[in-house]
């Protein structure tokens, strides 16, 4: 039996989608979903263990169902293996799901407001946030390319690729029954949550125009009027 890696960027719905697998009888999720994030884990930080110890472990912890994990690209680099090199590791114990979102602009507004509104303790008057930090071109163009080139590399394995947008941002449960259908493991089930840090719920201020949650978005323009990013500044 093989297991499933959820492998994106931050801010792509898959802690929304995490929380509708929570109920597929067929998967395993630990609280700590990503293995590799060095906040979480003072063993791997100081190299008591390696990155593929922490993962053989979560997978003996799965027992007969599937261990579902995600890793961003950033937790590779900092364990010091490349795209490469992780997805050749992984291929023989895991498939894969990819996940996209298209629009980085809005991805970063997501993290931004994240941080921000628990800094504020939830505080509901959070209005603008300021993007500066990552928020350029270059940027951009390094994120597209990463996720081309892992796509690339797992185009030859069981592997199924969605997008925040099309399959994550109305409801969650349609990317989870078009993974777990791919996967052959799809079932029905009554929804519920199961922790609330993996629960996407949805406030006002989502549906607030990029335009009007950004507070140096006239400054961003310039950045990207004429781009191929421009239609990201209108969402």
């Amino acid at each position: 039996m093989k297991h499933l890696v959820i492998l994106s960027f931050g801010s792509s719905g898959t802690n929304a989608l995490v929380d509708q697998l929570f109920n597929n009888n067929h998967v395993f999720v630990r609280e700590g979903k990503e293995p590799l994030k060095f906040a979480a884990d003072k063993k791997l930080r100081d190299g008591t263990i390696t990155w593929v110890q922490k993962i053989e472990g979560l997978i003996q912890s799965a027992g007969d169902k599937k261990l579902l994990i995600h890793i961003k690209p950033q937790h590779l680099k900092r364990v010091g293996v490349s795209y490469a090199e992780a997805v050749d590791y992984l291929k023989d114990n895991f498939e894969f799901i990819f996940i996209e979102r298209l629009n980085y602009l809005a991805a970063r507004c997501s993290s931004a407001f994240k941080f921000v509104h628990k800094k504020s303790r939830g505080v509901s008057a959070v209005k603008t946030v300021k993007l500066e930090k990552f928020v350029t071109l270059a940027a951009f163009e390094e994120k597209a390319a990463i996720n081309e080139e892992l796509k690339g590399l797992i185009k030859n394995y069981n592997h199924i690729c969605i997008t925040y947008e099309t399959h994550i941002k109305s409801d969650p449960r349609i990317g989870s029954d078009i993974i777990t259908r791919h996967f052959n493991i799809y079932h029905d089930y009554d929804y519920k949550r199961y922790i609330k840090h993996y629960h996407a719920k949805k406030n006002k201020w989502s549906d607030i125009k990029l335009a009007d949650k950004i507070a140096n978005f006239d400054s961003l323009k310039k950045e990207f009027i004429g781009t191929k990013y421009e239609w990201m500044l209108w969402e």
